[in-house]
């Protein structure tokens, strides 16, 4: 992996924790489809793929900054996965806790 493309990941972790922190505030439950994450994230990068957007999706909630989940709202439909933020989160893109490498400041 080049500079680049760790400095590109980065900031997509970023962008991720910034979308789903405007949905929260937006008045709905948090939860955002990772395909609607990822459609609103290509605007950033162009060559964004879905895979890549959920590789940035497990780091963070690896990371304890986000929480995923699947469900399927109608038996025999295929899954939905969701992704929202966790207090943890917010308090690293609010500066309270320590910066993390993986995710830019």
């Amino acid at each position: 992996m080049t500079d680049r493309d760790v400095r590109r990941s980065m900031l997509l972790r970023r962008q991720v924790l910034v979308v789903l922190r405007a949905v929260q505030g937006a008045g709905y439950d948090g939860w955002f489809s990772e395909e609607g994450l990822w459609r609103s994230l290509r605007t950033e990068a162009e060559d964004l793929g879905l895979a890549e957007t959920r590789e940035h999706l497990a780091y963070l909630a690896g990371k304890g900054y986000v929480e995923r989940r699947s469900e399927s709202l109608v038996r025999l439909v295929p899954q939905n996965p969701s992704a929202r933020i966790t207090p943890k989160g917010v308090d690293l893109l609010d500066g309270v806790i320590e910066t993390d490498p993986g995710v830019a400041p």
